[in-house]
């Protein structure tokens, strides 16, 4: 009966050891994040080419 109770208490530490240490987690860092400037227009970037017909439609959406 001695015995059955120390593998029971050994099984059950080993247990409570085991399960302690997974929650035991580093919370991750936030990053800084880059600060970008804003580009004026779309035009800035890349030019427009004269040879494409560009409009915006009644509903506010740009075609191409």
């Amino acid at each position: 009966m001695k015995n059955t109770k120390n593998v029971i208490v050994i099984g059950l530490l080993g247990f409570a050891l085991s399960v302690n240490t997974s929650f035991a987690q580093k919370k991750p860092v936030a990053l800084k994040k880059q600060v970008t400037k804003a580009v004026k227009s779309v035009g800035d970037l890349i030019p427009n080419d004269p040879d494409v017909r560009i409009g915006r439609l009644a509903n506010g959406l740009t075609y191409y």
